[in-house]
């Protein structure tokens, strides 16, 4: 069975990475206009610079599959703010709201 969600478009080395980061980007300055639909992901590729060729396989299944990107990005920006040895000395309820507040502050401009 095929896995839905953001393990489809987790695999950066199939060479859409540098695409889904580029149409990732344009998505969040027009989804506050446009909304989370087809045409702004159609628009946003545009902006981007990327062809329907190069669209289809980066995100087979459309906005959802930005959308899974995109919080595959904030886990990442999240776990990366959460190395180091300060982190580690951090007691468990302590590194639970330090980890919200990096996601917060990752999406911060954003909302």
């Amino acid at each position: 069975m095929e896995s839905a969600g953001p393990e489809r478009n987790k695999n950066a080395d199939d060479g859409f990475d540098a695409v889904r980061r580029k149409v990732l980007s344009a998505m969040l300055e027009a989804a506050p206009f446009e909304g989370w639909t087809p045409v702004a992901l159609r628009k946003a590729a545009s902006v981007a610079g990327t062809d329907r060729a190069h669209l289809a396989p980066a995100f087979p299944r459309g906005v959802g599959d930005v959308l899974a990107y995109w919080s595959m990005t904030v886990d990442e920006a999240m776990k990366a703010a959460m190395t180091g040895p300060a982190f580690a000395k951090l007691k468990i309820r302590e590194k639970v709201a330090f980890a919200i507040r990096a996601r917060l502050d990752y999406l911060r401009p954003h909302k």
